[in-house]
């Protein structure tokens, strides 16, 4: 056979490339059809399979209705409610008709910081103080705690911060008179199931990079890790009934957010895996996490999502709601910057509130609502507490209105869904400052009730460039008073000021 000429051999080259690019694309369609056909099967299917419940579910919105008719806030005057209702604040303990608390000085906290959120200062002391519905006080002992109380039988269970450069505190228990410590290591307390005297602790240490859980039987002392055999990474994520739920990751496994159980017993179960459109090749929404997630009854709601940039803002996502198993799957879209929900049974119906309006999960059904509180504010930093057959009092505080004009009234959010009007007009209660110069704002904090009293805290503070971040404003604390109010009466007393 003779030599090809240049001519001969590039058109024999040009044949050759174009055959193997046609078979790449005749491959690549097949791929991308059996991609979509796979994206569509999940989508039918994948909710439905109970042998293997992790396999990775797309997340999808389902068909939703709208209704014009609006749910409207019930509002009640029956404080009574509140006595059947779970402790939503652990500033304060209780304690056969006791009230405990914590008592600060000016030197317990940083004297300015960003979003006026004062770090506690290393090394100084506070009393531990009890007080019983006559208003008398005694003081327990002395220590260097802060932050919650949470009193199991005879002893306290609490938090220290102990070095400057770290930013968990020691958790740490004595008896009543402030004697017989045991320090469990550094963390945070995530959950308190006041039925069965266990505390759920977030764990770290030197050795480890990453958090371990334990569940603190109290009346023992005993700790146990909670943990699941196949995810190397657990971020706590709720609380309910014996079992705490996570959000389980494999170190460099596939990008889906996992969600497990874990009893106190250490039965493990998997409940769903979530993976956003962009992980199963059709790009939606880069990153998606689990931003929030709640456990009511036997159905759990997560709100998956994203957020972004220094502001942390959300960027939207998914409200989504299955069965505790992974089946009976809803969603629906979630604006940006709305990021905050309050899921509740009302009825037997499971309902979702949500940026003004009400999610009736059975009724497949989105109405409108008058509420107007703020949930992210509600729920924020909340430690999860448990009490069966009693629920979560959430307190808030919001400006309303009578016939001698505006004024900050206290309400709680029953289980229900009813609003209960606790107190009303506490700002002309409150010991007023002289100079109304010495501060740009009054925040109003850690409301708890007991016994017919609300205990609350106002917070004065000036705006303070020297503690400001860039964009993100600095505050400096100018006095923070401590007060008990009778609501029968409405009668106020100043436990203390710092």
């Amino acid at each position: 056979m003779g030599k090809l000429d240049d001519r001969n051999r590039k058109w024999i080259l040009w044949m050759f490339v174009s055959a193997f690019l046609l078979m790449a694309c005749e491959k690549q369609n097949n791929r991308g059809a059996q991609t979509g056909a796979k994206i569509k099967a999940e989508m039918e299917t994948k909710i439905e399979e109970k042998e293997n419940p992790i396999d990775i579910l797309t997340a999808y919105t389902t068909e939703i209705e709208y209704s014009d008719q609006e749910i409207s806030s019930v509002y009640t005057d029956d404080r009574s409610l509140l006595d059947h209702m779970g402790q939503g604040e652990f500033s304060y303990a209780y304690q056969d008709g006791m009230v405990y608390y914590r008592q600060y000085h000016k030197d317990s906290f940083e004297e300015g910081a960003v979003w006026g959120n004062y770090g506690p200062t290393v090394g100084t002391y506070k009393e531990i103080v009890s007080i019983d519905p006559k208003g008398e006080k005694t003081v327990l002992f002395s220590d260097k705690g802060y932050g919650n109380i949470y009193l199991i039988g005879d002893r306290f269970y609490m938090t220290e911060k102990k070095d400057e450069a770290y930013s968990y505190p020691n958790i740490y228990s004595v008896d009543r008179n402030g004697q017989n410590r045991v320090d469990y290591g550094y963390g945070d307390v995530c959950a308190f199931d006041m039925d069965r005297k266990v505390l759920i602790l977030k764990m770290l240490s030197e050795e480890k990079c990453v958090a371990t859980y334990f569940a603190l039987e109290c009346e023992s002392n005993e700790m146990t890790e909670l943990q699941f055999d196949s995810f190397d990474c657990l971020t706590f994520q709720d609380y309910y009934d014996g079992w705490c739920y996570f959000d389980a990751h494999k170190k460099n496994g596939i990008k889906a957010c996992q969600v497990v159980g874990i009893s106190l017993e250490g039965e493990q179960k998997k409940m769903i895996a979530l993976a956003s459109d962009e992980e199963t090749g059709v790009k939606y929404r880069q990153d998606a996490v689990i931003c929030d997630m709640e456990v009511v009854g036997d159905r759990m709601y997560i709100l998956f999502g994203n957020y972004t940039g220094s502001a942390h803002h959300f960027q939207g996502g998914r409200l989504i709601t299955t069965k505790l198993d992974g089946s009976d799957y809803h969603a629906i879209e979630r604006e940006v910057d709305n990021d905050d929900f309050y899921a509740c049974q009302n009825g037997g119906r499971n309902l979702v509130y949500f940026g003004g309006r009400v999610w009736d999960v059975d009724a497949n059904t989105i109405f409108s609502s008058d509420f107007g509180g703020s949930f992210d504010e509600l729920k924020r930093h909340r430690i999860v507490p448990y009490q069966e057959q009693s629920f979560l009092r959430l307190m808030w505080t919001g400006w309303g209105s009578d016939s001698n004009g505006r004024q900050l009234n206290v309400y709680a959010l029953e289980n229900s869904g009813r609003i209960i009007k606790v107190a009303t007009g506490i700002d002309e209660a409150i010991i007023q400052r002289e100079d109304e110069k010495e501060y740009d704002e009054i925040e109003y904090n850690h409301l708890y009730y007991a016994d017919g009293f609300l205990y609350f805290e106002v917070e004065f503070k000036i705006i303070d460039r020297t503690y400001a971040i860039g964009w993100r404003d600095g505050y400096r604390r100018v006095q923070t008073d401590v007060y008990r109010m009778k609501l029968e009466e409405k009668s106020i007393e100043l436990l203390y000021s710092y």
